[in-house]
C-alpha cells in the first residue's frame, strides 16, 4: 500500500492531458467498477432502464466492467511508468464491443458503427500513448518518484 502514493506522486512528471486522463481514470475506473457489481442501482442499456440482473444478462455489465478493469489498471501501469500498460488503454476501446457481441441478446443490437469509433478511439490512443515523445520521455524517465525506488 506505500506504493500508491509513490505511483500516485508520478503523474505529476506526465504532460498535462495525460495526467489529467490518467488521474480520473485512475479513480473513477475502480469506483465505477465497484458501482457496476454491488446491485445498487438501475442502469440504462441503450436507451431502456434495466435491472442490475438483466444488465449483466445482456451483456452490457460484462463489457462494462472489462472496460473499467481495462482503464484503471492500464491507468495505474502507466502512473507506475510499466510501459506495457499502455496496450490495456489502447484495447479498452474494442475489447468491452468483442465481449458485448459474444452475448446473442446483446449481438443483435450492437450497431457496427459502433465498432468504427471503438477502432478510431483505440488508434488516436495508439498514437497519443507510444508515439508521443512526451509520453515516452516520461516512462523512460525512473526519477526519484519510481515505485520500484520507494
Amino acid at each position: 500500500m506505500r506504493r500508491l502514493p509513490a505511483i500516485w506522486r508520478n503523474t505529476r512528471d506526465m504532460p498535462l492531458l495525460l495526467r489529467v486522463m490518467c488521474r480520473g481514470g485512475m479513480i473513477v475506473a475502480p469506483v465505477l467498477l465497484v458501482l457496476l457489481i454491488v446491485p445498487a442501482m438501475n442502469w440504462t442499456v441503450d436507451g431502456r432502464l434495466v435491472s442490475h440482473a438483466q444488465l449483466w444478462r445482456s451483456g452490457a455489465g460484462p463489457a462494462l466492467a472489462l472496460l473499467m478493469l481495462l482503464v484503471a489498471l492500464g491507468c495505474w501501469g502507466l502512473a507506475a511508468r510499466r510501459p506495457p500498460s499502455r496496450w490495456l488503454l489502447v484495447a479498452a476501446p474494442v475489447v468491452p464491443y468483442v465481449a458485448r457481441a459474444l452475448f446473442p441478446d446483446a449481438a443483435s443490437a450492437l450497431e457496427p458503427w459502433l465498432l468504427v469509433e471503438a477502432v478510431a478511439a483505440s488508434l488516436i490512443l495508439y498514437v497519443g500513448l507510444f508515439h508521443t515523445g512526451a509520453v515516452r520521455t516520461y516512462l523512460a524517465d525512473r526519477g526519484a518518484t519510481s515505485p520500484s525506488s520507494s
